[in-house]
């Protein structure tokens, strides 16, 4: 548990000082400080890794394969997230906690949109396509 947290809070701190790096530049996600770009590398959402966070987006990169329980609960600003196919496992209590209005984006034909429907979490099609480009790391 301690090697979780540690690891969660290295992650939120190397975040923090990168943010700006990881803008976003896609219409339905502005660039904000409220946009949080996950970078690339990344395969695990650890459970509680962003408990309560501010953001109101939320861009996962392709890679990513789980999302662990609680991992965005409580976070009373999110409305939107993007879930790549990657994804092949998302914790039923993931975005507990967070608003109705709670959006996510995805493709057809995979887990995000299986999880969606399953605790009712509108969901977005995007035909295939990302809605934000690749964002590199410098």
């Amino acid at each position: 548990m301690r090697k979780h947290i540690c690891l969660a809070l290295l992650l939120a701190l190397c975040l923090l000082l990168a943010l700006p790096v990881f803008a976003a530049a896609d219409s339905r996600f502005n660039k904000s400080d409220a946009d949080l770009v996950l970078p690339s590398g990344l395969t695990e959402i650890e459970e509680e890794a962003f408990e309560g966070i501010s953001a109101e987006s939320v861009y996962l990169q392709e890679g990513v394969l789980t999302i662990g329980a609680r991992a965005f609960a409580d976070c009373g600003s999110l409305l939107k997230i993007r879930i790549p196919k990657s994804v092949t496992q998302i914790a039923d209590d993931a975005f507990e906690g967070c608003p109705l209005t709670l959006k996510i984006y995805g493709v057809n034909d995979s887990e995000a949109k299986r999880f969606a429907k399953r605790v009712g979490i509108s969901f977005a099609n995007e035909n295939g396509e990302n809605t934000l480009p690749e964002i590199p790391l410098y």
